[in-house]
């Protein structure tokens, strides 16, 4: 009932815009990116094409009717990060609500690169996936509702997105799902024996003392017989209204073109003997690819013994061990 309501309340706030001559409207934030909501969600609109005092107004008006706090912000007006934020969620069209669709498609970046992992994880036949930066816990959540996973543990440095991803994991689901508090660029015991590793946007985060321990500890220590990992496309920032050099997020310390990652992904491949395929996710762009680019890897030599049950023994002794407390909680990744 509330999201149906939060959808009601952005229509209205649109079609009044739209009304005025506006040329675009996006939903964004926890409505327009598809997070959970409830009754005191708020609708956060911004609009492209109008000026900010009839903006304000027709936000005001629209915004005394609802029994939702309804934002407008003018695009026009923030920063090219913020514009970026924005246009992550959904295009809200001049029609109905059955006309939303994000960046010109029915589903936004977030799931189709959740689905593309999925889709990954779920062709390899794996049935334990190790989840390094785990975050909220998205990918776990779909991840524990596949049949075919028998186990999914996540890993964070922030233990306060760890209690929120568990509190949030459905209980039928809570009997597969384990939640490790440590720094992945460390050896720790529990990372070993899963049958497949999944880094969901997380090397972008990383220094480069530290993605070169991340390489070691994924590939040699915990070493599964098959790794996913994607991370943003630096080439499809400008259609993003990002300007040259600036990234889609303050804390990512760096972004790679398409080039620099394929040369990423085939020197730690051939370090710790692994093969690769690096595809696209989301919507492409003749010459700027798409906005997401993952790599799959898989372990060269096809003698590979069982993990899914040394996987399953480590969880359920978890209990039993302790890991030391991370350092330093100076960043997480975002989904």
């Amino acid at each position: 009932m509330s999201e149906s309501s939060l959808q009601y309340w952005a229509d209205e706030a649109a079609r009044a815009l739209y009304a005025h001559g506006a040329r675009r409207v996006w939903a964004f934030g926890s409505f327009g990116e598809d997070f959970p909501v409830d009754w005191n969600s708020d609708v956060d609109l911004a609009v492209e094409g109008l000026p900010s005092v009839l903006v304000a107004r027709i936000g005001a008006e629209v915004d005394a009717r609802s029994p939702h706090k309804i934002d407008v912000m003018v695009l026009e007006d923030v920063t090219a990060q913020v514009r970026w934020f924005v246009r992550r969620g959904r295009l809200v069209t001049a029609g109905d609500s059955s006309s939303w669709r994000s960046n010109g498609s029915r589903s936004t970046l977030k799931e189709l690169r959740l689905q593309a992992v999925h889709d990954a994880i779920r062709g390899s036949g794996a049935r334990t996936v190790l989840d390094l930066g785990c975050g909220q816990g998205w990918l776990m959540e779909r991840l524990a509702a596949d049949t075919e996973i028998e186990y999914v543990l996540g890993v964070d440095c922030d233990d306060e997105v760890l209690a929120g991803a568990s509190g949030r994991m459905p209980p039928p689901h809570r009997n597969r799902i384990g939640f490790e508090h440590t720094l992945f660029t460390w050896r720790c015991p529990a990372f070993t024996g899963y049958d497949a590793a999944v880094a969901l946007e997380v090397i972008e985060h990383l220094e480069p003392a530290q993605l070169d321990a991340f390489a070691d500890v994924l590939f040699d220590f915990a070493r599964p017989p098959i790794a996913v990992l994607t991370t943003p496309n630096v080439e499809y920032n400008q259609l993003f209204g990002l300007e040259n050099g600036e990234y889609r997020l303050a804390e990512h310390k760096f972004e790679w073109t398409r080039s620099e990652f394929e040369a990423w992904s085939r020197d730690v491949a051939e370090r710790y003997g692994y093969v690769f395929e690096v595809t696209p996710v989301g919507p492409e762009h003749l010459v700027r690819g798409a906005p997401t680019q993952l790599a799959r890897f898989r372990l060269a030599d096809v003698r590979r013994r069982s993990y899914r049950r040394q996987a399953l023994s480590m969880a359920s002794s978890r209990s039993d061990k302790s890991t030391p407390e991370p350092q330093s909680k100076d960043w997480h990744p975002r989904i």
